[in-house]
């Protein structure tokens, strides 16, 4: 799925609800990758207390040993709100990764609610190795365990978390909610609301942005 412009609400579902898709991933042990590439959402997402996995764009991805889970790649956006109180796995981009899941270029001005697991941008991270590179959440983070402006809960001591990951440390103090698996985070960053605007965030706060090519 590339190249979609989705405007309105979405959600309210017992399980799964996301902007885009609520499960995606790979089918019958394949190995190529689900892929969203290019995708805006603009809206409110809402889930019901009790659920899990919830997300602005993608609410879990699903695979199995054997196959590759999903890929966001090339600009997804979120702007609005995740209104998911009571939910576990909550996030601006996705809620829960699974199975080699690789988000590659994305960012969310948005405001996200969720119970236990939230971030900004990925709720939970995987227990099979993913990446996250290329990202930023700026906005506000409301939730009661385990919740941070990148990732809520770390899954994997060998998710990455690149140094082009960033939010807004103005809003939600700390990246990561828990990262009791010891995972790697010291290269994400947080910076300041005027430190993420203008020409600075180009030149001196947020470098390892694409800004040539996606950003611009």
């Amino acid at each position: 799925l590339e190249d979609v412009d989705i405007t309105g609400q979405a959600g309210d579902h017992e399980f799964n609800d996301g902007g885009v898709a609520g499960l995606l991933g790979a089918i019958g042990g394949s190995e190529t990758q689900a892929r969203v590439e290019n995708t805006s959402v603009t809206g409110t997402i809402e889930a019901d207390g009790g659920d899990f996995n919830a997300a602005g764009v993608v609410a879990v991805t699903s695979g199995s040993m054997g196959a590759n889970g999903a890929q966001l790649d090339n600009r997804n956006v979120f702007r609005g709100e995740v209104d998911a109180k009571g939910v576990n796995q909550v996030g601006g981009l996705m809620g829960r990764t699974t199975y080699s899941t690789n988000l590659n270029t994305g960012y969310v001005p948005a405001n996200i609610t969720g119970d236990t697991s939230v971030g900004g941008l990925v709720g939970h991270s995987s227990s099979i190795e993913s990446n996250f590179d290329v990202m930023y959440f700026t906005g506000n983070l409301s939730a009661d365990n385990k919740f941070g402006g990148v990732v809520g809960e770390v899954g994997q001591e060998d998710d990455g978390f690149t140094s082009s990951v960033y939010w807004n440390q103005n809003f939600t103090e700390d990246g990561v909610g828990d990262n009791s698996v010891g995972a790697d985070i010291d290269d994400i960053s947080g910076l300041e609301t005027d430190h993420m605007q203008g020409s600075s965030a180009e030149t001196d706060h947020m470098t390892e942005l694409e800004w040539e090519h996606t950003w611009a």
